[in-house]
């Protein structure tokens, strides 16, 4: 994933980060620039491969009915 050169590791501007002044993220409460932990981005990627499956469920079901 590429990010703005103007946003840190959670993908919003800095201008989420309190108008780029270093405060917590307006969205998503993480630090300004600070980079997810390893956990945190398991926990995303597990989250996206449970949608994408959910997904092609809801089409089959979608198709059949």
């Amino acid at each position: 994933m590429q990010l703005a050169k103007d946003s840190c590791a959670c993908g919003h501007t800095l201008e989420q980060h309190d108008g780029g002044r270093g405060a917590p993220c307006n969205f998503c409460g993480c630090a300004a620039g600070e980079a997810p932990t390893a956990f945190q981005v398991g926990v995303i990627h597990s989250l996206h491969e449970i949608t994408v499956v959910l997904a092609r469920l809801l089409k089959e079901i979608q198709a059949k009915g």
